[in-house]
């Protein structure tokens, strides 16, 4: 019997199905980058979010104790500490969902303490720790953990509180900080601290005043290891020019009120 073309089963060439699969795969390589693009700007507005529930948490602190900082920690009957995140347990770990913690009747949700991007970041003992760095000059202000009130900032919307922090451990490799560290900090192991985790350099900061906003960190050259550091985009949150090794000043403690007496 004769068949009829139109009767004949049409299908796709080997050619036609790699030009569709090349096709494909064009595509894909154009618009994953976008999308992870879209994911990290997604992930670096809530972390500036949570930085700015950070800042205002503490802003009530302030109101609930005569405009006291909040300290880094303070020491618990049990020997352990509570913290602005929660309980610091020493080298067991720390507990952010804890109640002690000195910011914890200010908000209800323990995720804002670890940055979204910053959340793949290890800390080299175990338990599960912040994410975000507490200013290192308003932490040793007084070591008798009785903190300054707000009126020792000259310029509180220039001073931060809370940001993205990291550092570089040999042997460890990054790891996250509770500190940040100012450039004029003389430690080659804990510095410098500042994280650009977003964009590849951008470092998101809470501010006194309990406004967030992002800033680029600046390289230290006079570190343990600055290629380590450059390659971490870890770095220095700087307000004044550089001379030098040395700042003028930074987003940390003006100069001149880092030698008061608190009250």
């Amino acid at each position: 019997m004769k068949l009829h073309r139109s009767n004949l089963r049409s299908g796709f060439t080997l050619i036609e199905l790699l030009v569709v699969i090349a096709i494909i795969a064009i595509l894909a390589a154009i618009l994953f980058p976008v999308f992870a693009q879209a994911k990290e700007a997604a992930k670096k507005t809530q972390c500036l979010s949570d930085l700015k529930q950070l800042a205002l948490a503490s802003t009530m602190y302030e109101g609930d104790y005569d405009d006291s900082i909040v300290p880094y920690e303070t020491a618990l009957p049990t020997g352990f500490f509570a913290a602005w995140y929660g309980v610091d347990m020493g080298w067991q770990g720390c507990d952010l969902s804890n109640p002690a913690g000195l910011l914890s009747p200010y908000f209800k949700n323990n995720d804002i303490k670890v940055c979204p991007t910053g959340k793949s970041i290890p800390f080299p003992i175990q338990g599960t720790w912040p994410s975000y760095g507490y200013n290192e000059l308003i932490w040793n202000a007084n070591m008798d953990r009785h903190f300054p009130s707000l009126s020792v900032f000259q310029q509180p919307s220039e001073t931060v509180i809370f940001g993205d922090a990291a550092t570089y451990w040999d042997g460890y490799g990054i790891s996250k900080d509770m500190a940040l560290y100012p450039a004029s900090e003389t430690s080659l192991f804990d510095a410098p601290s500042a994280h650009g985790l977003h964009g590849g350099s951008m470092c998101n900061v809470a501010w006194i005043d309990g406004h967030a906003k992002s800033l680029h960190p600046v390289p230290r050259p006079n570190c343990a290891d600055p290629a380590q550091f450059a390659a971490n985009n870890l770095g220095d949150l700087l307000k004044g020019a550089r001379t030098g090794n040395l700042v003028t000043d930074s987003y940390y403690f003006l100069a001149d009120k880092t030698t008061l007496t608190m009250p």
